[in-house]
């Protein structure tokens, strides 16, 4: 992520369907803060958000990677995405995940990650099952219930 790439969560941001999964819609200042704390993350750990595109037509897709977030009151490094609905249903949310779970556990070498999901987010808990994380239980994240998944790095 870069400073000007706050311009591109802003779409996620405003767009009603993407941020029903995502814990409601941010406003414009929202937005900045969120942008700010995400390049402010990649400072202290180097590592957080990439910015996706099409590469095909160079088109904003959507936002994704590896960060870590507090949940159950302790640090987790979570892989996560957005995606503009126009990209939902090709396989580009399976492939991030995909690709941030390479990351964090073979360039990070990470011994766990986590994704957690609304439980009532089937698309989502799909993509984490064929990334290979494996559902733990329920929990509270930011107020909300969500499901737990979680993978860990092979040891053989």
């Amino acid at each position: 992520m870069q400073q000007e790439d706050w311009a591109y969560l802003r779409q996620l941001d405003a767009d009603p369907a993407v941020m029903a999964t995502l814990g409601g819609l941010r406003s414009l200042e929202e937005t900045k803060e969120y942008a700010a704390a995400q390049l402010l993350h990649w400072e202290q750990h180097g590592f957080g958000w990439w910015i996706a595109f099409d590469l095909a037509t160079s088109e904003f897709v959507g936002r994704g990677g590896v960060r870590f977030i507090e949940l159950e009151g302790r640090q987790e490094v979570e892989v996560g995405y957005g995606l503009l609905p126009s990209f939902w249903g090709r396989g580009l949310a399976t492939e991030m995940v995909m690709a941030a779970t390479r990351v964090g556990l073979e360039v990070l070498e990470l011994s766990r990650l986590v994704g957690i999901t609304l439980p009532t987010n089937a698309a989502s808990r799909r993509v984490l099952e064929k990334a290979r994380f494996h559902y733990v239980r329920d929990t509270v994240y930011r107020g909300l219930p969500h499901a737990l998944y979680e993978r860990l790095r092979d040891t053989a």
